[in-house]
């Protein structure tokens, strides 16, 4: 973080990247947990490598841009998000699983896709993000090393 703050002069001062520095290892833990959950559901569905790195690389990436171009006002911030989205779709459509899949079956993997990115916002939404931050560095330092 150090080094992404010497190359772009940033107006945060001191203490505000001293409060986000202390707040990553919370945020990443989140994060972690989240992704042990697709894993958790790709494993329960007993899907293949193969079906498993396309739900990772492919539908998730997808179904992330697809909402977060449809939350962001910002005209600006919304032209990059579709680039990354447009870049996404590439992908996915090009990907062989997307292709053999019936409609019914891709429906229901976009509807699975959905709510795991709902989840993901839910976890790092800023309204809610100091509360859960202060939950998980207690549960943290109670977590066996």
């Amino acid at each position: 973080m150090e080094a992404l703050a010497a190359r772009h002069p940033f107006s945060a001062c001191h203490t505000a990247r001293t409060k986000v520095r202390k707040q990553l290892p919370a945020l990443a833990a989140l994060i972690d947990f989240w992704w042990q959950g697709v894993q958790h559901d790709l494993d329960q569905a007993a899907t293949s490598p193969m079906w498993k790195t396309w739900a990772r690389e492919s539908l998730l990436p997808l179904v992330y841009w697809e909402h977060q171009v449809a939350r962001t006002r910002c005209a600006r911030r919304k032209a990059k998000l579709r680039q990354a989205l447009a870049a996404a779709q590439v992908a996915f459509g090009q990907h062989a699983i997307t292709q053999r899949l019936p409609p019914q079956a891709l429906e229901e993997w976009q509807a699975w896709a959905s709510q795991r990115v709902r989840a993901f916002q839910h976890t790092s939404s800023g309204r809610r993000r100091t509360q859960r931050l202060s939950v998980a560095n207690a549960a943290q330092s109670s977590w066996p090393a």
